[in-house]
């Protein structure tokens, strides 16, 4: 999974606050372009989140335990895939993705903590 998003957002924000905290006045449309860029910049970051834990949930898997979790990580995995009926320039929409994704997201984490607190419980006795 790959988040791509333009880097001006990030300048543009950046650039207009600058102007603010100097005292310049800033036409309204500007700030209300400024308002909806920290919007989508914001559910990139969290987008890049979820990617990151995505990419790498794997290998934090016990090889063992991976069948247990299987569900959790098939229904992610559609979640990823089933992106293309979100209409991305639609914040409330992608925020709600977003959640979604977040509960799955969190849910496979939970379990696989779980299942890894206990591995090492019984290995430890072992």
């Amino acid at each position: 999974m790959e988040v791509t998003y333009n880097p001006k957002l990030a300048i543009i924000i950046e650039e207009a606050q600058q102007l603010l905290i100097l005292g310049y006045q800033v036409p309204r449309e500007v700030r209300e372009l400024v308002a909806e860029a920290k919007k989508f910049l914001r559910h990139a970051k969290e987008l890049d989140q979820i990617a990151s834990f995505h990419n790498t949930i794997g290998d934090r898997m016990i090889l063992s335990q991976r069948p247990m979790m299987l569900d959790t990580a098939v229904t992610l995995s559609k979640m990823v895939q089933e992106q293309d009926g979100v209409k991305w320039c639609n914040t409330a929409e992608v925020q709600a993705y977003i959640d979604k994704l977040t509960n799955v997201v969190n849910n496979l984490a939970r379990q696989n903590n779980y299942l890894s607190h206990h591995h090492l419980q019984l290995k430890s006795k072992v």
